[in-house]
């Protein structure tokens, strides 16, 4: 059971949409319109299968399988789009040594960086995995809850910050430090206009919404929910210009 829900986590670490050729083919053409509209998409219906499975009391092994089969229908999505046609198209004019020697010494070069990516999304879904295998249910309850809600909030002001990345590039190639913090300082107001509000409301209404559901120990997970808001809005800001910065 245990290697069948590891061998679950590899997978679904390996389809992320950190770790989706596709998808970084579409930022190397500058089309964050599609990633962003792709990869939304897929986060929603994620969250609804996953909560769907969850509420009608599935083990983690299915939540997985749900997670695994959504992404690999999003990676479907995108190879069958116009644009990631050139991918598939063979050229024999370019299949000349000295490209396939670029070819391979681009490989080399970006292969550590892919594999910090699967890696680093394997150890955020390991945790998922030994909390289950180690704690108590109610531990795990609410150490899945935060672990979504900071995930996914985090993905979200890391896309915000990510569709500014070419505007950003031009104005620091143009050593235009007034550009700069500008495009930041715009990402930053819109970060806030979209968090604030909703760590306000989880903060209200975290308690209510979850005292409906008729589940033990999901008080509590509401409770560690409105102690993780004011923290939430902080942490969306943190991934995003920790990016930025290292894009400067």
């Amino acid at each position: 059971m245990y290697k069948r829900q590891f061998l679950l986590c590899v997978l679904v670490a390996s389809t992320q949409p950190s770790t989706d050729p596709f998808l970084w083919f579409l930022r190397g053409r500058e089309r964050l319109d599609i990633e962003a509209v792709i990869v939304l998409a897929s986060r929603v219906a994620i969250v609804l299968g996953i909560l769907t499975a969850a509420i009608m009391g599935q083990p983690l092994a299915t939540l997985l399988i749900i997670w695994l089969t959504i992404n690999v229908g999003r990676m479907v999505v995108e190879s069958r789009l116009q644009i990631s046609q050139s991918l598939f198209v063979h050229n024999n004019e370019n299949s000349a040594p000295d490209t396939e020697n670029t070819t391979f010494r681009t490989i080399a070069a970006v292969f550590p960086v892919g594999t910090a990516l699967v890696l680093t999304c394997l150890f955020q879904r390991m945790t998922l995995y030994l909390m289950e295998t180690s704690a108590p249910e109610h531990d795990y309850k609410i150490y899945g809850t935060a672990f979504k809600l900071v995930s996914t909030s985090g993905f979200i002001a890391t896309g915000v910050f990510v569709s500014s990345f070419a505007a950003l590039a031009k104005a620091i190639e143009a050593s235009d430090a007034v550009a700069i913090r500008a495009i930041i300082r715009r990402k930053l107001m819109l970060v806030t206009a979209v968090f604030l509000p909703v760590c306000m409301l989880g903060m209200l209404l975290s308690v209510p919404i979850v005292g409906r559901f008729p589940m033990p120990g999901f008080n509590d997970v509401a409770s560690v929910m409105v102690l993780l808001m004011p923290a939430l809005y902080l942490s969306c800001i943190n991934m995003g210009l920790k990016l930025s910065l290292i894009h400067i």
